[in-house]
Formats: C-alpha cells, sequence, structure tokens
C-alpha cells in the first residue's frame, strides 16, 4: 500500500500575527492555491472526539517519557511517514492554540490538509498532532517556519518520541549498518528485528504480514524522507548531521537519548 502526501511543501507558515479566532482561515490563505471540496461532509463521531487545547511542556515531556519507558510497538506508524507539508500547516494551527471548534473548522470545514475525504483528513491530522504533541512549543515553531531541514529532522524527533518501534530500529538496525560500516540496509533484517520486537512485546507475534510490510514501508520512508536513506529503491544509507537548531532543542529538552539515536551512536 502506497501513502501519498498530494501537498506540495509551499514552504514556512508564519502565524506571529495572527489571531486565535482567524488563524485556521490566514493559515490557509497563506498555505493553499487549489484544493479538493471541503472536507465537512459525513465524519464519524468518533473522530470529533480530539482533544485540542495544546498541553504543558511538562505534560508533553511526561508523557513523551512514559511511553519510551513503557516500550510499547504499535502498527500505527502506516498512518504516514514524515509529511512536511501536512505538519507545517499543523503545528502553525497548534501555535495558535485552537479550542475544539477551531481545530475542527480548520480540518473538517476549511479542510487544511488538502485531503479528499474527511476520514483521510482526520486521520492524518490526528496522527501529526500525536506526534507534535510528544513536543514542546519551541519545536512547532522550527516545523512550521524553519527550514526544510531543521524541520523535517523535528518531525523525525517527534516520530521517534511517538514510536518506539522506529526509535529502536534506529538504534538496534540503523546504527549497527554504521558501526559496521556498511552502508546498504536490507529488507532480510526486517523479521529478525520484528522477533526480537515480539520477545519484548508478545502482540507483534500477532501482526499480519501486510502490516509488517506496511509498517516496514512507511520506515523506509521516514528514513528517505530525513535523508538517512538514499532514495527508497538503494536502501543505501547517508551521513546525516543534526540542524544546529534542532540540536539545540534536544540539548535544551535534555534528549541526549535522541541526540545518540539521530546520530546512530546506539
Amino acid at each position: 500500500m502506497t501513502f501519498h502526501t498530494d501537498v506540495a511543501d509551499a514552504g514556512p507558515v508564519s502565524v506571529a500575527r495572527l489571531g486565535r479566532k482567524s488563524a485556521p482561515h490566514a493559515i490557509h490563505a497563506a498555505t493553499h492555491t487549489s484544493r479538493p471540496a471541503s472536507c465537512s461532509s459525513v465524519v464519524p463521531n468518533s473522530e470529533e472526539t480530539l482533544t485540542s487545547t495544546p498541553s504543558s511542556t511538562s505534560s508533553q515531556a511526561a508523557r513523551a517519557n512514559r511511553q519510551v519507558e513503557k516500550g510499547r510497538y504499535s502498527a500505527n506508524i502506516t498512518a504516514g511517514p514524515l509529511m512536511l507539508p501536512e505538519s507545517r500547516r499543523i503545528a502553525a494551527l497548534l501555535l495558535t492554540a485552537p479550542n475544539k471548534e477551531a481545530w475542527q473548522h480548520a480540518i473538517r470545514f476549511e479542510n487544511l490538509l488538502q485531503k479528499s475525504t474527511p476520514a483521510t483528513a482526520l486521520r492524518l491530522a490526528r496522527l501529526i498532532r500525536d506526534r507534535l504533541d510528544t513536543m514542546p512549543p519551541a519545536a512547532w515553531q522550527i516545523v512550521a517556519s524553519g527550514s526544510h531541514e531543521a524541520a523535517t529532522q523535528t518531525l523525525l524527533v517527534a516520530a521517534l518520541r511517538h514510536s518506539p518501534l522506529l526509535a529502536d530500529y534506529f538504534r538496534q538496525v540503523v546504527a549497527a549498518h554504521y558501526r559496521k560500516l556498511d552502508t546498504e540496509l536490507t529488507s532480510r533484517e526486517w523479521e529478525p528485528f520484528l522477533a526480537d520486537c515480539a520477545a519484548r512485546e508478545p502482540e507483534v507475534a500477532a501482526w499480519t504480514a501486510t502490516t509488517r510490510a506496511k509498517v516496514f514501508q512507511v520506515i523506509v520512508r521516514i528514513l528517505a524522507g530525513a535523508r538517512y536513506l538514499e532514495s527508497t529503491r538503494t536502501l543505501r544509507l547517508r551521513a546525516v548531521s543534526l540542524h544546529p537548531d534542532v540540536l539545540g532543542l534536544l540539548k535544551t529538552t535534555g534528549d541526549q537519548n535522541l541526540i545518540d539515536i539521530l546520530e546512530l551512536r546506539g
């Protein structure tokens, strides 16, 4: 299954002068040229339970730490890779501290993510928000208005915080290749890696072959999107240096563990 991002990256999104009530409209005007019709048609009620008030920095860090400590693996990463264009819009919206009504209006009625169906828009908005909610507002600002490199690396940090499976793949597989000076990943390593995960989290063993393949596909796309791979076809690894803004953010938040993961030190 292939995931498509049909929104071209229009570059940084500024919300510095936006009032909270006008923010969704202003973000829409600043980032859209043409788009599908509104996503306001039938939306399952369960999707309307999205929380909308951003958490404090301390509660975000606590939630992220609990998630890493718990080590619970999930296949929800298949909902999408890094999605920079869409994430810029969601980050800009979060910086306006939208209430529930403003969030729903931006995603459903303004169709902020330019998706063809309400279900797709809400599913991707939920994933992006769940990832960004593991980070402090300073990270949202980098995603919304930082350079392509800084924003992409910040999204990778958010994805690593959100997905212990992705973090462990970086530690166990990608970093191991760097240590051995082996520059090419291979799909043959995926099943042994999942077997190790299943030893820690037995539910992984019940994943279907289709789910396993989808998870690997999205992880490869995340690696390529963050420039750790030359392409999704060759799986050839590249040397990556952390952007100063991202490194500074992680040092400020005391995330040495994530720095080590991103610099492939284990």
